[in-house]
């Protein structure tokens, strides 16, 4: 049995807004399951698996129920430059999905 340690230094919120990704500088997005959020990164579901070290730009998707950035969701980059930090294949009958853990990266101002 393996025990996770907690290494965030930052409270994290549960939250089930959609997302969209894309690896930097590449046009292709993919839609992704947001899962969790902080002030220093979120977590997400994808079915695309991801290198530790791959930077990421998320958007956060509009219009839907509870998934707009605003005075509630205080942390939540509505457009963001990400790090992912780990990526885990996640147990069960769909083999093709990922829980990502990513860390955003600070402004530049």
């Amino acid at each position: 049995m393996s025990l996770r340690v907690e290494k965030r230094s930052s409270e994290r919120r549960p939250h089930k807004g959609a997302i969209t990704f894309s690896i930097f500088n590449q046009q292709n997005g993919v839609d992704a399951q947001l899962i969790d959020y902080g002030t220093n990164g979120l977590k997400f579901k994808s079915t695309c698996a991801l290198r530790p070290g791959t930077t990421i730009f998320i958007r956060v998707k509009r219009g839907q129920r509870g998934s707009h950035p605003d005075g509630l969701c205080a942390g939540l980059r509505a457009v963001t430059l990400a790090e992912v930090k780990w990526c885990r294949k996640i147990d069960g009958p769909d083999a093709s999905l990922y829980e990502v853990g990513v860390h955003y990266y600070p402004p530049d101002y």
